[in-house]
């Protein structure tokens, strides 16, 4: 009888443990954390933060640099990087270009996957490079070098390619969802693919107006809380599979596969209901 009590009560010991031991991961235990700090915040907004009066001293506008010091050098320096990144830019799109627009194939030797995947990569590569250089080339005293106008022309010609890569990741996505349909992955990636151009923007605005660090951080923050909200608003499922229910009765039978492996919420199965027919 004490066996079978004591064997029972550790099967129910462990049950207790396991059941806890999933339901307190780290990762929950990092969302929690969060989420409260955001509560707390929300319910309690008068509490004084001394992160919030830090920060609300930091100066969005940069002052004018008295300094006697010489810029030549410097300017030289930027100038030439910028007409560097520029043609590797402008070669890294007229050759994508033809692919995407021209021939609207794929390279030989890879897969739609990989080609979208490729194009995710390079964007996130050239964003990171693009808010390095500018960021150091406007740090200081070249934001009132008497040839200032110059770099900011080469850095407005640098935006511009970069958005040209930014479409054509989107053209690669598209060309990817066209061919193997719409996920909710696939719109997390449109996303962001977007909060990078307007991220972009807010780069070039903080040259052209001169602003700070601290102004460019803000509004970036500001441009991805909207984005969070944007996405956590959107159907993705409904979507997703109102799209994919159209291509399959088109003929395109590829977004099939999607219905094995690939989670569907509650909101998406009323779109699945034409297939029954099909």
């Amino acid at each position: 009888v004490i066996e079978r009590l004591a064997s029972q009560l550790s099967q129910t010991l462990g049950d207790w443990v396991g059941w806890v031991l999933d339901l307190v991961n780290a990762t929950r235990v990092v969302w929690w954390i969060a989420w409260l700090g955001l509560f707390a915040a929300l319910l309690r907004p008068a509490v004084t933060s001394h992160v919030a009066e830090l920060t609300a001293r930091w100066r969005e506008s940069l002052g004018v640099d008295q300094s006697d010091e010489d810029t030549g050098g410097d300017f030289i320096s930027a100038a030439v990087t910028l007409v560097c990144v520029n043609v590797l830019f402008l070669a890294f799109n007229a050759i994508d270009s033809v692919y995407l627009y021209f021939k609207a194939d794929l390279p030989a030797g890879i897969t739609y996957s990989e080609y979208s995947h490729r194009g995710c990569f390079w964007l996130t590569i050239a964003l990171a490079l693009t808010t390095f250089v500018i960021g150091v080339t406007f740090k200081g005293r070249l934001n009132f070098h008497q040839r200032r106008k110059t770099l900011v022309i080469l850095t407005l010609i640098w935006a511009v390619q970069n958005l040209l890569l930014a479409a054509g990741t989107l053209r690669r996505l598209q060309m990817y969802i066209d061919y193997n349909g719409l996920t909710r992955q696939r719109i997390v990636g449109i996303y962001g693919i977007v909060l990078v151009v307007v991220g972009l923007i807010v780069m070039v605005r903080k040259v052209r107006r001169a602003k700070s660090f601290a102004w460019l951080i803000r509004r970036d923050m500001l441009a991805l809380w909207v984005a969070l909200i944007a996405l956590a608003l959107t159907p993705r499922d409904l979507m997703s599979w109102n799209y994919n229910v159209t291509q399959i009765m088109r003929g395109n039978m590829h977004p099939l596969t999607l219905l094995h492996g690939q989670p569907i919420s509650p909101e998406g199965l009323p779109a699945l209901i034409p297939l029954l027919d099909f």
